[in-house]
């Protein structure tokens, strides 16, 4: 068998972090985007909701924080990333 590091190293993304984590990061990107983007950031807003694991909310924050860069600036971009996608667990 591998070693426990190599077992670690290859622990899918959507087991990292407690479902409290995951609801508190998907709940508070939501109100973010919404804050910033209104009613043209709501399609966004509902597939991070839906969000089922990891693997999912990172990615539809990668794409919030493109979303926000070009509807926003750089400076909301940079902030969002930072209080979200920053966060995430390991």
């Amino acid at each position: 068998p591998p070693a426990p590091a190599v077992q670690a190293a290859a622990a899918p993304v959507a087991a990292r972090g407690s479902p409290r984590q995951f609801d508190e990061l998907r709940r508070m990107s939501v109100r973010f985007l919404n804050d910033h983007m209104g009613p043209s950031g709501e399609s966004l807003a509902l597939k991070i909701e839906k969000a089922q694991n990891w693997t999912e909310l990172t990615a539809h924050l990668e794409t919030s924080v493109q979303f926000l860069r070009s509807g926003r600036g750089e400076a909301v971009a940079r902030e969002f990333a930072a209080k979200f996608l920053e966060q995430l667990p390991t």
